[in-house]
């Protein structure tokens, strides 16, 4: 199967493998990062919900499979009993929510970027405020 080269680079010298069942891509995983089904953007499925679990929902069995210590992720929504049951879902693997949570803060943080104008080499403006603080102290 055909891998796109931009994935080559993100951890050169690392392998990327390609596999078709969730058993292998779960083996000896440290992180597994679940996506949601979009439903609504599907007219014709090609795999029935049905289907979808039996070949690619993480269940406790399948997560097993991962290592011991691994961790759950999903960005949300999540269509809980499709894509991931909820034992795992809110399991003591499960990062959901923190992930969900601190998701919010980063987007928000994003944004307040993109609209400040802020460039990689600008100073953080927290950071600009705490040194004019201690600057204050100081006098």
């Amino acid at each position: 199967m055909w891998v796109p080269r931009e994935l080559e680079k993100i951890a050169p010298g690392t392998p990327i493998r390609c596999v078709y069942r969730i058993e292998e891509a779960l083996e000896g995983a440290d992180v597994i990062i679940m996506l949601r089904v979009q439903t609504e953007r599907l007219n014709d499925p090609p795999l029935s919900a049905d289907d979808y679990v039996l070949l690619y929902q993480l269940n406790a069995e399948r997560l097993q499979w991962a290592s011991r210590d691994a961790i759950v992720l999903h960005p949300g929504p999540m269509n809980r009993g499709i894509e991931i049951t909820p034992e795992v879902a809110d399991g003591p693997q499960s990062c959901v929510l923190e992930q969900v949570t601190n998701g919010v803060a980063v987007r928000m943080a994003i944004l307040y970027l993109l609209i400040s104008g802020a460039t990689e080499t600008d100073a953080h403006p927290a950071l600009e405020a705490k040194s004019r603080e201690s600057a204050n102290a100081t006098d």
